[in-house]
C-alpha cells in the first residue's frame, strides 16, 4: 500500500530528522487553537496537541485510520469543504505542510484564501513547501539525474510522489497577493541531509549530528535558499496583523 511506504519514510532516519527539525521550529506554539490542514498521519497534530487545542483535517482515509495520537486532538476526514463549517478569524494558528503541491494550479489560490479566512488577524499560517533550488540539488547530487535536474532548471517542476501522486512545485508570491497574506519569515529544512548517501544515515549518532547541523543553518543565508523544503510563517495583511 502506498500509504505504508509513506509511513515507512517517517520512521526512517531522514524522516525522523525532518520532524525533529519541524517540531523545533514550531516549539513556540502554545495555548493556541490550531488547525492542521492536510494532517497526514497526524505526527504534527499529535506533537502540538500536548500544549494546544488541535483540529486536524485529512482527506486520505487510510492515513486517518493509522494516525498517531488519536486521542489527543480532533480529527476530521475531508478537505476544503470542511472549512465552510468554521467562521472567519477562528484559528490562532493554521498549518498547511506539503499540501498545495498536490492541488491543481487553478485551485491553489482558493485553498490559500480559505485557510487565510479562518485565520485570526493576529494569527499565523505555517506553510511548508518544496523549494525549486532544493529539488535541483537533490536530483543532481543525491540521485545523479543530471538530465532531470536540467528539466527542473528549465521550469518544468512536475513530479510524481510514490504515496501522494502527481505534484508540482509552485511559486508562493502570486498566491500571497490573492490571499492577502505576507511573509513574516521563513526557514530551511533538509539543507544537507537529503544530499548524503543513505549509508551514512544508518550510523548510530547520525540523527543527532545532522539535526544539530540543520538547525544551525535553518535561518542562515545562503544555506536556507538551497534547502529542499521552505517553512514559511505567514501573516494576514492589514492593520490588525502583528
Amino acid at each position: 500500500m502506498l500509504t505504508e511506504h509513506y509511513k515507512d519514510n517517517i520512521y526512517a532516519p531522514w524522516g525522523q530528522v525532518f520532524y525533529t527539525i519541524l517540531f523545533a521550529q514550531l516549539m513556540d506554539i502554545k495555548g493556541k487553537r490550531v488547525l492542521d490542514f492536510g494532517s497526514g498521519f497526524g505526527l504534527t497534530a499529535d506533537f502540538l496537541s500536548a500544549t494546544n487545542d488541535v483540529l486536524a483535517i485529512e482527506p486520505n482515509q487510510d492515513m486517518v485510520k493509522d494516525r498517531f495520537g488519536a486521542d489527543g486532538y480532533q480529527q476530521l476526514t475531508g478537505s476544503l469543504e470542511l472549512l465552510s463549517q468554521f467562521p472567519d478569524d477562528y484559528f490562532d494558528y493554521v498549518l498547511c505542510h506539503n499540501v498545495l503541491e498536490y492541488v491543481s494550479g487553478e485551485g491553489r489560490p482558493h485553498y490559500l484564501r480559505e485557510l487565510a479566512r479562518v485565520l485570526k488577524p493576529s494569527g499565523e499560517l505555517s506553510l511548508v513547501k518544496h523549494n525549486a533550488a532544493g529539488k535541483v540539488m537533490q536530483k543532481a547530487v543525491f540521485e545523479n539525474q543530471s538530465i532531470h535536474a536540467l528539466r527542473l532548471i528549465s521550469g518544468d517542476f512536475r513530479y510524481e510522489s510514490t504515496a501522494l501522486g502527481h505534484g508540482e512545485v509552485y511559486e508562493l508570491e502570486a498566491l500571497l497577493d490573492q490571499a492577502k497574506l505576507s511573509v513574516k519569515d521563513y526557514q530551511g529544512i533538509r539543507t544537507f541531509y537529503g544530499l548524503q548517501s543513505n549509508d551514512y544515515k544508518r550510523e548510530p549518532d547520525w540523527i543527532q549530528r545532522m539535526t544539530k547541523l540543520e538547525l544551525a543553518v535553518a535561518k542562515l543565508s545562503p544555506y536556507k535558499e538551497i534547502a529542499f523544503f521552505h517553512h514559511y510563517r505567514l501573516k494576514k495583511n492589514g492593520k490588525h496583523s502583528k
